[in-house]
């Protein structure tokens, strides 16, 4: 009996030991959480408090804002809760701000004006940044009205400061100050400049935000009402064999159809890289003509059209630049672009059209000769694409299949950032952190200056996740620089690759593309001036350009199985006949910059009369028309590009021209590569976009002679 006790006694120790281990292990996981939540949270000390907030900032995991975003706590209540207590917060902190300006208890300096406001509105911007990279990444219908509502509020926030007469004084006393840097001062006016729009300005643009969503929630929609389900295998010929695993997949998501890959059906989802390949390289010429019918029904169907949508935007836009005291909205965008006048506009597009139009005839006549070869008597839009990659394969004799081979996803992902990091001599690392990640494929690197510090951080999203993230390919920030806050910049990175392991020339291209974009949103400096609207496709477009150099691209490939690198004499084939059909392929750019000028210009004209008024005057005959259905772009406001889609020809045009600078001396290589990184990427002590360029180049305008060389258009 006693020995019973004994051991009972013994059990029951053991159990109290055990419930004790594991007591101490969650308090210790708890704290050791706690910790490091109140580590993220920035100081409250010295600001006033909503006294219902108090808990919300230090429990909101969307307010955590010295660490990256905890995405999988996060929800729409918990953006919308923080974005309320961070708007309570600023104005709480704005009026104790302007009571001290006024009876003269604050200094006027950089720290009490400048970094002081950017302290009390940093909440908000991380706030709403956050939702709308949510949004864009990860859609839903309540994220969609949640970012809707909060870009209205956006706006009312904006009204606080620009009605502040104490702010105003402030800054403008900042501004003459005599200790300041001229780039500081450029910085504060143009930051005066911002707060001059007027009450009725910020109620269009609450309007156009508004008719925003309207327009990408019909996008969307729309594209899911379009697809369509292919049941004959002999429709699917000449469909590379990955596909069809994928679109198998899609099928089967849909209710009470059972496929599979070899026998069907198959999904076409429309507008996504699927799509793009299907009628690239489909054999079946009725199929791509019904793909390519339905994607110029991309926002126009009977259910989810934005007709009406666009000619309530156009006419919202045209209002707000009339009472800005412009004719239209082309003239409205200029007062912030590098370009000073609509003859500008005029000139550099004419120039550009008069040189590619003989090209493209003669491009076109190649392809129709080559058509006939394929039994195709009269060339239709449709046929473009698959003729391009036919035309191509055959002067190659290499495929794009065999190509991609050579191009791992992530061995091409590795090769790049160690280029990028001997460019602008930067560390980039893979986090070894256990951040939060909203989807399972999305890596995460640091990148770190010379001294080891810290510049940001960058988020890499990069497969296509249908119904979740917008079209496209793009970068954006999470987060912006906050130094007085000692927060660093967080960029996402985001295409839509297809679920392959490797890489198109193509996607490669995309990949530097939008990793110039995000390495000028790292290295920055905070307190600079904006870039010209029209030329904030530079960096990206420079980066852009390394991908049609043969010995950096070869670099960068290592076969999937042999690990061999690819044949430089093919590659210099396939990346020296990327010219072939070059008009072909800028004059969907020239017709889209063409179309954005008239739909500006010509208010009075509707939609579609201006749509058949360019392509009957201009000879681009094949032009991709459903991207007149999908012009994001140039309606948007969150592109901002309405007005001046001339952008991406103009950015262009100057890349290429730095691009020539780099490389045209090779042993001033490392040299002009940092002084590129000072100019165009942290423009460090400038006071304009137009500095950047003459130093670098000797002249303000760049010349487009060079951009068609680079083509391969004979002037």
């Amino acid at each position: 009996m006693v020995l019973q006790l004994q051991h009972k006694h013994k059990i029951c120790l053991i159990l109290i030991l055990i419930v004790i281990a594991i007591i101490s292990l969650l308090s210790y996981h708890f704290l050791t959480r706690r910790k490091n939540d109140l580590e993220c949270t920035f100081s409250l000390r010295g600001f006033a408090i909503p006294s219902d907030c108090t808990t919300e900032f230090l429990d909101n995991p969307v307010l955590r804002l010295r660490c990256p975003p905890a995405f999988q706590e996060i929800t729409p209540g918990h953006l919308l809760s923080g974005f309320n207590c961070a708007l309570e917060f600023y104005k709480m902190n704005f009026h104790s701000f302007e009571e001290e300006i006024q009876q003269k208890q604050r200094e006027i300096t950089w720290e009490n004006i400048i970094e002081y406001h950017e302290i009390i509105e940093a909440p908000l911007n991380v706030v709403y940044n956050l939702a709308m990279a949510l949004v864009t990444v990860q859609f839903s219908k309540v994220l969609q009205d949640l970012t809707t509502d909060l870009s209205q509020q956006q706006g009312n926030i904006e009204d606080i400061s620009r009605k502040s007469e104490q702010f105003i004084f402030a800054v403008k006393s900042l501004r003459n100050q005599t200790n300041l840097s001229n780039a500081k001062k450029a910085y504060l006016s143009s930051f005066l400049e911002k707060l001059k729009s007027n009450k009725n300005s910020k109620n269009l643009e609450k309007k156009l935000a508004k008719l925003g969503s309207t327009y990408s929630l019909n996008v969307r929609s729309s594209t899911k009402e379009l697809s369509f389900l292919i049941y004959n295998i002999s429709e699917m010929d000449g469909i590379p064999l990955n596909l069809f695993k994928e679109m198998s997949n899609n099928a089967r998501k849909m209710k009470n159809v059972s496929s599979t890959s070899t026998e069907g059906p198959w999904l076409l989802t429309i507008n996504d890289p699927v799509t793009a390949s299907v009628i690239t390289y489909s054999n079946n010429r009725e199929l791509r003509r019904k793909i390519y019918s339905k994607l110029n029904y991309i926002g126009y169907t009977k259910d989810f059209n934005n007709s009406e949508v666009i000619e309530e935007m156009r006419s919202i836009y045209n209002e707000l630049a009339n009472i800005n005291g412009y004719e239209n909205y082309v003239q409205y965008q200029l007062q912030d672009c590098m370009v000073q006048n609509i003859s500008m506009i005029n000139t550099f597009l004419e120039n550009l059209y008069k040189n590619i139009k003989a090209k493209y005839q003669l491009q076109m006549s190649v392809l129709n000769r080559y058509a006939k070869t394929l039994d195709i008597d009269s060339l239709s839009a449709s046929d473009i694409s698959y003729l391009k990659i036919k035309y191509r394969m055959q002067q190659n004799k290499f495929s794009p299949t065999k190509f991609r081979q050579y191009f791992p996803r992530q061995h091409v992902l590795n090769e790049m950032l160690k280029f990028v990091e001997a460019l602008f001599k930067v560390t980039i690392k893979e986090s070894k952190s256990l951040y939060q990640v909203y989807t399972s494929t999305l890596k995460i690197y640091e990148v770190y200056d010379a001294d080891n510090a810290l510049l940001g951080m960058i988020y890499f999203d990069l497969e296509e996740r249908k119904g979740l993230k917008l079209p496209g390919a793009y970068s954006f920030s999470i987060k912006g620089r906050f130094p007085s806050l000692n927060i660093t910049p967080i960029a996402i990175i985001a295409t839509n690759f297809d679920h392959e392991d490797t890489l198109s020339h193509h996607y490669i291209s995309i990949l530097f593309h939008e990793m110039g974009h995000a390495m000028q949103k790292i290295l920055k400096s905070k307190y600079t001036f904006d870039s010209f609207k029209d030329t904030k496709e530079v960096p990206s477009k420079f980066m852009e350009h390394f991908c049609n150099n043969i010995d950096i691209i070869r670099n960068m490939s290592s076969h999937i199985v042999t690990g061999e690198k690819i044949s430089k004499s093919i590659l210099g084939r396939i990346i020296n006949t990327s010219n072939d059909f070059s008009a072909l392929e800028l004059s969907g750019l020239l017709s889209l910059a063409i179309l954005d000028q008239a739909v500006y210009r010509n208010v009075n004209d509707s939609w579609e009369d201006i749509t058949f008024y360019v392509i009957k005057k201009y000879y681009f005959r094949f032009i991709q028309t459903h991207q007149f259905c999908d012009l994001m772009q140039i309606f948007l406001p969150d592109y901002d590009y309405g007005g001046i889609m001339y952008t991406y020809l103009w950015s262009e045009a100057i890349a290429i021209e730095i691009h020539n600078y780099l490389l045209s001396n090779s042993s001033a290589f490392a040299e002009r590569a940092l002084i590129i990184r000072e100019l165009l990427f942290e423009r460090k002590n400038l006071t304009s976009a137009a500095q950047v360029y003459e130093q670098l180049l000797g002249k303000r305008y760049p010349d487009e002679r060079y951009f068609l060389r680079y083509y391969g258009i004979e002037i």
